[in-house]
């Protein structure tokens, strides 16, 4: 699969949009340089191998690189963002990944001020129509006061405890009592709550969203954990989910920011196949057969994609078992352009009706309607199919008629085979144990965080700890 975003035409032509690929001639690699200014005459190709050139992979390349240690950062795709993708669409910034930031948001936050990107506002704040759609088909209408009473009180029966659960929200396992509360489901949880059909609807339909498929394999805790990172707070919660993009460039502007300071070079279409342990160093082998030597090396690629790379050692019996367990996540992004406005429209819908969230980006006379639509359980609906989707949009926006769209599909990428993470039931300690670092191998990636998991802050979070972890090899290692 092409790691370009689909475009689709139905019959009509349709005003297409793409994402803005990264070449690898874009990104100026750093010079090979020796002695490198930490380790000397260089003994191997560098200091560190980063794999992926995700928002973990770049943080943890930033903080080696800036300390003088030479730094090469293997990606398997043909761009930086992993599964963040900044592109246009109807002549408009776009996310086809990861997109929202906010203060409340502590590791990215921190990197958006420190490169001055600042953050761009979604029209989220002032919906004019609220729709729910129960799993049956059914529409609901509702004021936008209506569906913030009814959504917060369901989320705060769901959250209820949530700060006597996470009272360390980023030591997602310090109270013990978790290691038993991951073992229960989202669903099962929901069904005791007493709630009304549409407050059912409200929270399956964004369980669904979060664990990327069915709400009887998410892991109710997992998302409490998310809600209590948000200072156990619903309106909290809600203004750091959706609200805020990254300004000057998204995604991708930031990342390029980053990948400068770091002085990493960077090397595209390299996917890695082995990770073999020596005494004093590892050896990456790429799936064309390059060999790539450093004294340690940071895996920064999803969890899903694991199974492409072959360690030795072997990776430790609990890493492996998540491994092998995998992650949910079967969500995909689309954009959608409608012909005429139809108005600022906010629509979460349960299952099994495809559309999971659906949220205007733009409406005005002269665009029309631009609708990001986040199919939470992708095997759903063919994203490809526009006529598939006009007519799931129809049954929120009866006169819509699509004129353009372009999305992503992250399950059937090859580097990606899965969207955000989502743990399934009992994975939360699971993904802990993938932070412990073995011998010369260091495990990051979003999923591997103590506490936004599913977010960018989660990967940064985990790209800040990799490199304290190699930073200590170092330090009982030296050269």
């Amino acid at each position: 699969m092409s790691d370009e975003p689909i475009n689709v035409r139905k019959g009509r032509r349709l005003f297409l949009g793409a994402a803005a690929a990264l070449p690898a001639s874009s990104v100026l690699a750093a010079k090979p340089t020796s002695p490198n200014g930490k380790s000397g005459k260089l003994k191997f190709d560098a200091d560190v191998i980063v794999i992926g050139a995700g928002f973990a992979g770049v943080t943890a390349a930033r903080e080696l690189g800036v300390e003088g240690h030479k730094v090469i950062l293997l990606e398997a795709s043909t761009r930086l963002g992993g599964r963040t993708y900044s592109g246009r669409f109807a002549g408009l910034d776009v996310e086809f990944g990861g997109a929202w930031v906010h203060w409340l948001q502590p590791h990215i936050w921190a990197e958006v001020h420190r490169y001055d990107h600042g953050v761009e506002e979604e029209q989220i704040a002032n919906i004019d129509r609220a729709l729910v759609m129960l799993s049956n088909g059914q529409v609901e209408q509702l004021t936008l006061e209506k569906l913030e009473h009814y959504d917060k009180e369901a989320m705060e029966k769901f959250c209820a405890g949530s700060r006597e659960m996470f009272p360390r929200p980023y030591q997602p396992m310090f109270n013990p009592k978790v290691q038993e509360l991951q073992n229960i489901s989202a669903a099962d949880h929901i069904a005791k709550l007493g709630v009304n059909d549409i407050q059912r609807a409200l929270l399956n339909a964004q369980m669904t969203l979060y664990g990327g498929g069915s709400t009887k394999e998410f892991s109710y805790a997992s998302f409490v954990k998310l809600y209590a990172c948000t200072g156990w707070d619903y309106r909290n919660f809600n203004d750091a989910d959706r609200r805020y993009r990254i300004g000057k460039g998204g995604t991708l502007g930031l990342l390029k920011s980053m990948v400068k300071h770091s002085n990493a070079e960077v090397r595209f279409s390299s996917a890695v196949k082995q990770v073999r342990q020596e005494r004093d160093h590892v050896v990456v082998t790429t799936e064309d057969g390059s060999k790539v030597t450093a004294r340690a090396v940071v895996v920064t690629v999803p969890t899903n994609t694991y199974k492409r790379i072959q360690f030795i050692p072997e990776l430790a019996p609990a890493k492996r078992k998540y491994i092998n367990q995998g992650e949910m996540s079967d969500g995909a992004k689309v954009f959608v352009q409608l012909e005429k406005n139809h108005g600022n429209t906010f629509a979460l819908c349960d299952d099994p009706n495809p559309l999971t969230v659906v949220q205007t980006l733009v409406n005005n006379d002269t665009i029309g309607t631009v609708l990001s639509l986040t199919p939470g359980r992708r095997k759903l609906i063919d994203i490809n199919d526009a006529d598939e989707l006009e007519k799931q949009i129809r049954r929120l926006i009866p006169e819509a008629k699509v004129v353009g769209v372009s999305g992503y599909d992250w399950p059937n990428d090859p580097y990606a085979q899965q969207a955000w993470g989502a743990y399934r039931v009992g994975q939360m300690s699971l993904a802990q144990e993938m932070a412990i670092p073995e011998g010369r191998v260091v495990v990051a990636g979003a999923s591997t965080a103590g506490g936004m998991h599913e977010h960018i802050d989660g990967a940064v979070e985990s790209g800040l700890r990799a490199g304290r972890q190699v930073r200590e090899l170092f330090a009982r290692s030296p050269t």
